[in-house]
């Protein structure tokens, strides 16, 4: 009976062992098996960027072992960098000369006898057509009134002696053609002014142009003053009620000097 009892008690012991170590497996598959460490590599680039800034980069690598995944990270910095020069476009402003250079400038030019005077009458010419444009006696009318190409000016009493100037406030067709071609005018001797210049400085340019330019110029002033005569006849030539003042006549006689001129400017070699 006793030997009985020891062999059951043996069974019982083997079962509860081999049931211990059943569970214990059972635990063991379901338990996790813990993450691997990660392998961070940071590899850390410098570069300089026009010589004015410094780019840093960072590169972060991220890999875990057993895995087919890589996470690759990028971090870029920019700053400015110690010890760069910032190089600025070379700008050439240009100089005044001075009085002394500048009167050294003028006697270098190509001076002869007939540049003198073409350059006198060039000068000449262009205030004349100026005077003559601007003022207001191209036409009187007795004491007490006058008219010129852009304005008339009237007395405002008689014996006063106080004068009044006004814009016209209507233009005839005529009026509008006189003043286009008096202010063509002067831009021309102008012009020819300057042409004359940098023929003087060496620029080989044709002088015929010139000549021709002031003779169409000299023309220009010929029209002009002939428009104004035809339409003031009847009332200076005919009715005697008013006189060509002295504006009028200069611009006649700025058209002669033109004309001489032109044919002075032939005569420069």
């Amino acid at each position: 009976m006793g030997s009985n009892k020891q062999g059951e008690m043996q069974k019982t012991v083997k079962v509860k062992i081999a049931k211990i170590n059943n569970n214990n497996n059972n635990n063991a598959k379901k338990t996790k098996a813990p993450n691997p460490p990660k392998i961070k590599t940071v590899i850390t680039t410098k570069t300089k960027v026009k010589e004015t800034k410094t780019k840093e980069t960072k590169v972060n690598i991220k890999n875990t072992p057993g895995s087919s995944k890589t996470t690759i990270k990028t971090t870029t910095k920019t700053g400015q960098s110690s010890g760069s020069t910032v190089k600025l476009p070379n700008i050439s402003i240009p100089r005044i000369p001075t009085p002394t250079v500048a009167y050294a400038q003028f006697k270098a030019l190509k001076w002869t006898k007939w540049t003198k005077m073409v350059f006198a009458f060039l000068i000449l010419l262009f205030f004349m057509q100026i005077v003559c444009t601007s003022t207001t006696s191209w036409v009187a009318f007795g004491s007490t009134q006058s008219h010129g190409l852009f304005r008339v000016c009237k007395e405002e009493s008689v014996g006063s002696g106080t004068t009044e100037c006004s814009d016209y406030q209507h233009l005839a067709d005529f009026q509008i053609q006189m003043q286009a071609l008096m202010m063509v005018s002067i831009f021309m001797f102008l012009f020819c002014f300057v042409y004359l210049i940098f023929w003087m400085k060496g620029r080989n340019l044709p002088l015929i142009v010139l000549a021709v330019l002031v003779e169409i110029t000299a023309l220009l002033i010929v029209v002009s003053a002939s428009i104004f005569t035809d339409k003031h006849f009847c009332a200076v030539g005919r009715s005697k009620l008013g006189t060509f003042g002295w504006s009028y006549y200069l611009a006649w006689a700025t058209s002669l000097v033109a004309i001489v001129t032109g044919i002075l400017v032939t005569k420069v070699s």
